[in-house]
C-alpha cells in the first residue's frame, strides 16, 4: 500500500494537469493572454482538490494504479509540452506552404 500523502499528492498533481488541459481546449487563447483568467484558476484549484481528494480515496490496489498511471501520464504532458501546446504564435506567412 502507497502512504495517503503520496497517493494524495499524485491525485492533485493528476487533478491540477487534468483541470489546466481541460481550460486550454475550452477557453481561447486570447483568454489567457489578456490576464482574465480567473476562471481557468478556479477550474484548476477545484480539479487539485477534487484529485487530491480521489488520490487519498483510492484504497484498493487498481484504484491506486490507475491514480499513479494517470500522474504519469501527467508528467509526460508537462516534460512534452511544460508551456501548453497553445503558448506557442501561430506560424509566420513564410512558414506556411499551401499547395
Amino acid at each position: 500500500m502507497v502512504p495517503t500523502v503520496f497517493r494524495g499528492l499524485a491525485g492533485a498533481f493528476a487533478g491540477a494537469t487534468v483541470g489546466w488541459i481541460t481550460c486550454g481546449l475550452l477557453t481561447s487563447g486570447d483568454l489567457f493572454a489578456s490576464g482574465k483568467g480567473a476562471l481557468a484558476l478556479f477550474v484548476v484549484v477545484a480539479a487539485l482538490v477534487g484529485g487530491a481528494y480521489l488520490g487519498v480515496k483510492a484504497r484498493s490496489k487498481r484504484r491506486q494504479l490507475a491514480l499513479f498511471v494517470t500522474a504519469a501520464v501527467c508528467l509526460v504532458f508537462w516534460v512534452a509540452a511544460p508551456n501548453g501546446w497553445w503558448a506557442l504564435p501561430p506560424p509566420k506567412a513564410t512558414e506556411v506552404h499551401v499547395r
